[in-house]
């Protein structure tokens, strides 16, 4: 694939992806009342996901 081309689809793909966690985060966020961009909320989520196992 010439370079130019892999260039042009990157951005799309990389910024599809964004997206997607962007609204994964918000809704962990609306359905738990944690946020896991913050340290402490993080651990708790982490704990419950192993505890779940």
């Amino acid at each position: 694939m010439p370079q130019a081309s892999r260039q042009r689809r990157g951005p799309g793909l990389a910024g599809a992806q964004l997206q997607t966690v962007s609204y994964r985060l918000g809704r962990i966020r609306e359905l738990t009342g944690r946020d896991p961009r913050h340290g402490w909320d993080r651990s708790v989520l982490e704990v419950a996901i192993i505890g779940s196992r």
